[in-house]
């Protein structure tokens, strides 16, 4: 632990007496990163150091360690052991450590009536209670004061007057639920990791925009068409049973969307559970293959400019997606400096890996000193590639703004591959015969499988 702390000072240490369901029995040591709930363990040590830098604790099995602690992992962590005790209901010293300070909550006294709250309160479902609440049922908004239970009957009816939402515990409600209580909470559902709350915010607009109701969420004045129900249980993994790698912050947000499109449509009766092991199922329940992006195809060279007007984290991998639904890239052509506070902001809420694997799997170009600020400090596990490179940019341009050139976001095994070739070719030239004619040649016959990529510097290449 002490070679993973060293890489990592900020980072929790954990030990627990058992093996949490997801990680493999000889599994000593891993980390995990709890806004995106990526797991890292010692099975491959050099990707552990990689990414202890952004991991949120390290976690090591010790049969002798304290049992509480299992409940600690549970609770701040969403890894649960086998055979768990009272995972359902674990008590609210354990559980509700760190609420958000600023919450509101009232709850109905035991045995009394429902005071004067308005009948039409929206009802949401959630998965966890804030500490100070015991009871299945209670109010919630901004006219309420303090989180407590209200003995008196008459105070309670005055307070509720002021409620603008009521809160159920549902012990099987999905894990974002607990996002319903606002960005800054620290509750959490036992034994389960919720999304992002920028995807959450996401799937939650994409289902308002499409008329779907959350399963979470339900409301005396609003009526929903009963989908037809699937024939297998839904996931959002890459394999038939249920298991997999998790969806990336960009594939959730797509998959969600999806699904939102064949909710809205009152037709849930596709497979999600992908039969055919494509990574997004059937949202529809007409495409055996399943949701893909169109875009992410060799062959295709549709840009579509990100502008940083009016950009905010969550409108940055909103615009992305759509764009790929669309069948186009996209590239940021400036890096100014609201395009990098952005940047700052994405990392701080998904992660720097999540962000890079995302930006390789949607194939963004941006400049330079973008991809190197999202890639940085991940052990070079990835890379941002300047597609006009630097040397082509001292011998043709009289300037040395390097780290403005066009550039994407590469695995370290597809740089070292583009890199080899860009080098072959360049052998192929003496420097005195290097034009802009010539570069162009080199250019189209090494990136000939990224039609984008030429798009992206055809300005420099005239």
């Amino acid at each position: 632990m002490a070679e993973l702390k060293a890489l990592n000072p900020s980072a929790a240490t954990l030990e627990v007496h058992c093996h949490p369901s997801l990680i493999p029995e000889h599994v000593k040591r891993f980390a995990v990163q709890r806004d995106s709930g990526h797991i890292v363990t010692d099975e491959h040590q050099d990707e552990l150091r990689s990414y202890a830098p952004l991991a949120s604790v390290f976690i090591e099995v010790n049969p002798v360690a304290p049992t509480e602690n299992a409940q600690v992992m549970a609770s701040d962590y969403g890894l649960s052991c086998p055979n768990m005790v009272n995972v359902d209901e674990p008590s609210s010293e354990s559980l509700y450590a760190h609420t958000r300070p600023d919450a509101r909550y009232l709850a109905q006294p035991p045995n009394t009536s429902a005071g004067s709250a308005p009948k039409s309160l929206p009802r949401i479902g959630v998965c966890a209670r804030p500490k100070g609440i015991t009871v299945n049922e209670w109010h919630g908004g901004p006219g309420i004061k303090g989180t407590s239970t209200i003995t008196n009957a008459a105070d309670y009816a005055k307070q509720t007057a002021n409620a603008t939402v009521i809160y159920y515990f549902d012990a099987k409600a999905p894990s974002e639920s607990i996002w319903n209580f606002g960005k800054d909470t620290k509750i959490r559902c036992p034994g389960r990791a919720p999304i992002p709350y920028d995807q959450w915010v996401t799937a939650s607009a994409a289902s308002r925009q499409s008329g779907a109701t959350s399963p979470s969420t339900s409301s005396a004045s609003t009526t929903t068409t009963t989908p037809k129900k699937g024939n297998e249980k839904t996931t959002a993994t890459s394999g038939p049973g249920g298991q997999g790698p998790p969806l990336s912050t960009f594939e959730a947000i797509a998959h969600n969307l999806a699904v939102a499109g064949a909710l809205s449509q009152a037709d849930t009766s596709g497979n999600l559970k992908n039969p055919n092991g494509s990574r997004h199922g059937i949202p529809g329940g007409k495409n055996v293959g399943g949701f893909s992006f169109p875009l992410l195809q060799a062959g295709v060279a549709t840009l579509q400019i990100l502008s940083s007007a009016n950009l905010s984290p969550k409108s940055f991998i909103d615009d992305i997606v759509k764009f790929a639904k669309r069948g186009q890239r996209t590239i940021i052509k400036e890096a100014d400096a609201k395009m990098m506070q952005v940047t700052d902001d994405l990392i701080k809420n998904h992660g720097q890996y999540e962000m890079a694997k995302g930006l390789e799997e949607m194939q963004t170009i941006m400049p330079f000193e973008l991809g190197q600020k999202f890639t940085k400090d991940l052990g070079g596990k990835f890379q941002a590639h300047k597609i006009f490179e630097r040397r082509a940019l001292n011998r043709l341009h009289s300037r040395d703004d390097y780290e403005k050139l066009p550039s994407v976001i590469l695995t370290d095994a597809e740089h070292k591959e583009i890199s080899a070739a860009l080098e072959a070719a360049w052998r192929r030239v003496k420097p005195e015969n290097m034009t802009k004619a010539k570069l162009r040649e080199i250019y189209q016959d090494v990136y000939k499988k990224h039609p984008e990529w030429l798009e992206a510097i055809d300005a420099l290449l005239r």
